[in-house]
C-alpha cells in the first residue's frame, strides 16, 4: 500500500486508454459506494459481494453519446495501477427553454483504500474542466439519495438540486393481468419519435437529436393505446447490454450455488430439517394427550402456528424467492428493462386507463423476453408518475452551470439556479 504521505507525488491522472479496459472494469466491481451506514456497508460485505459489470468494453457506455471524456488516476508508487477512473457524455439538449451543450458525468469511482485523500475531488474537475474546454454550459449528475459522500463532495463542487428521481421498478417474475377491453399496439419508430418529443416539446433535457435513440439497436419498441382521441404510450429499452450488476457472494460464492453437488446437499439439508420438524411436532402431540397439561398443550398449539405461519410464508414468497435466484444462479445478464419517454394526450382519466393497460402490455413483453425487471426513471412529480408502480426507492439528480466556481456562496454560482421540470425528459442511456 503506498505510503499516504507521499501520494500526491506519486499519482498520474490522465486520459483513458484502451489498454485500461479491465483494471476501469475491476475498479468498477470492487469500489465502494457511499452509504449512509459506512459500517454496515463493511458488515455486509462480508457475505454480500455485487458490483457493476461491463459486459463490453469499459468506454461503450460514454461512445453512446456525441462526444465524451473519460479520465482516470494511475499511481505509480503501486506500478501504475488504477485507482480512479471517472466519465462524462456530453450531448446536445434543451435546459430551461433553450438548446444547449450539457454534459453527464457518471461511473465516478474511486478505490477504498484511497478514498478520502482528495483523489475524487481533482478527478472530478478535471472532468468539469474537459466538459467545459468542449462548450459544456451545464453539467448534471445522478446519486443515490443515501450516498452521503457523493452528494456533499458535488454540494461543495457547486452542484444543486435538480431532480428528485422516483424510478418505477418492477419485478417481473408474475405476469400481469392484461384488460381485454383496451387494446395495446406497437407503435412505429418516426410516430413513437413524433409523439415524445410533442409531449416533452417545452421540457428540460430533451434531446435536440431525438432520433438517435430510435435508431439504436438497444430500442425495443414502443407501446401505445387509443380512446377516441385520447392516447397514452412508453417506449422501451434494453438496458442490459452494456453493463449490468453482478452478484459475486451472497453468504456463499455464487459459484458453489451453481454446482449440481451442493444444490443436492442443499435439499437434503432442508429435507433433514422439515423431518426433524415433523418429528418434533409427532412428539408435542403425543406429550400433550398423554399428559393434557396446559403447558403442553400450549407448546403443540404454539408449534401448530409457527408451521402454518411458515408454510403460508413459503407458499406466497417462494415463487418470487425462486424467480430471483433463477436470474442470480444463472448468471442472467438480461436484468433490466428500461422505459423511457412516456406520453399522454386527453383527459386524465383516460390517460391513467390507457397508461394503465400499456404498462401491463410491456411488463409481460419484458418478461416474456427473459428481463427480471422493468424500470422507468421519472421526476417525483412527472404528470404520468401516478400510473406507474410505486416504490420507496429515490435517486437525486443535481447539476450546475459549466462556468461558475466551487464555491457557492460567490456571486454567479449555481446556488439560483430552479430545478429541472417536472416532466423533464430521461435519457436511458443515463443509467
Amino acid at each position: 500500500m503506498a505510503n499516504r504521505a507521499l501520494l500526491a507525488p506519486e499519482l498520474v491522472y490522465r486520459d483513458y486508454k484502451h489498454s485500461d479496459d479491465e483494471a476501469c472494469k475491476a475498479l468498477e466491481m470492487r469500489a465502494m459506494q457511499g452509504s449512509r451506514f459506512p459500517w454496515l456497508q463493511k458488515f455486509t460485505r462480508i457475505f454480500i459481494r455485487a458490483g457493476f459489470q461491463h459486459f463490453l468494453t469499459f468506454d461503450a457506455k460514454p461512445r453512446q453519446y456525441e462526444d465524451h471524456i473519460i479520465r482516470v488516476a494511475e499511481d505509480r508508487s503501486e506500478g501504475g495501477r488504477i485507482i480512479a477512473v471517472g466519465c462524462a457524455a456530453l450531448k446536445t439538449a434543451q435546459l430551461h427553454g433553450k438548446m444547449c451543450k450539457v454534459a453527464y458525468i457518471f461511473d465516478l469511482r474511486v478505490d477504498e483504500e484511497y478514498q478520502g485523500y482528495g483523489v475524487g475531488k481533482a478527478l472530478t474537475q478535471q472532468i468539469e474542466d474537459a466538459c467545459e474546454a468542449k462548450g459544456a454550459k451545464f453539467l448534471y449528475l445522478t446519486v443515490n439519495s443515501d450516498n452521503v459522500k457523493a452528494k456533499s463532495l458535488y454540494a461543495k463542487r457547486g452542484f444543486v438540486h435538480a431532480s428528485h428521481r422516483s424510478p418505477a421498478m418492477a419485478l417481473l417474475a408474475f405476469p400481469e393481468q392484461e384488460d381485454g377491453d383496451i387494446e395495446v399496439e406497437e407503435l412505429d419508430k418516426e410516430a413513437a419519435r413524433a409523439m415524445t418529443c410533442r409531449f416533452y416539446a417545452s421540457a428540460d433535457l430533451l434531446l435536440n437529436q431525438l432520433g438517435q435513440l430510435f435508431d439504436s439497436p438497444l430500442y425495443e419498441g414502443s407501446f401505445l393505446a387509443r380512446r377516441g382521441e385520447s392516447v397514452a404510450g412508453v417506449s422501451a429499452w434494453n438496458g442490459s447490454s452494456l453493463t449490468g450488476f453482478k452478484i459475486e457472494r451472497l453468504f456463499l460464492p455464487i459459484s458453489w450455488l451453481r454446482s449440481g453437488v451442493f444444490r443436492c446437499m442443499g435439499i437434503s439439508a432442508l429435507l433433514f430439517v422439515a423431518l426433524r420438524w415433523v418429528q418434533a411436532l409427532q412428539a408435542a402431540g403425543t406429550a400433550a394427550a398423554e399428559t393434557q397439561s396446559t403447558k403442553d398443550v400450549l407448546w403443540l398449539v404454539g408449534m401448530i402456528g409457527v408451521t402454518a405461519s411458515s408454510a403460508c410464508l413459503v407458499w406466497r414468497v417462494w415463487p418470487v424467492l425462486s424467480f430471483i435466484g433463477d436470474k442470480i444462479i444463472s448468471n442472467n445478464t438480461k436484468m433490466r428493462h428500461r422505459l423511457f419517454g412516456p406520453f399522454g394526450f386527453g383527459p386524465k382519466e383516460d390517460q391513467e386507463q390507457l397508461m394503465r393497460a400499456v404498462v401491463k402490455r410491456v411488463h409481460n413483453v419484458a418478461r416474456e423476453s427473459g428481463y427480471a425487471m422493468s424500470i422507468c426513471n421519472m421526476d417525483v412529480s412527472h404528470p404520468l408518475r401516478p400510473f406507474f408502480p410505486s416504490n420507496k426507492f429515490s435517486t437525486t439528480f443535481m447539476y450546475k452551470h459549466s462556468l461558475v466556481p466551487c464555491d457557492r456562496s460567490v456571486e454567479g454560482s449555481s446556488a439560483g439556479l430552479p430545478p429541472l421540470s417536472a416532466d423533464n425528459f430521461f435519457d436511458p442511456r443515463d443509467l
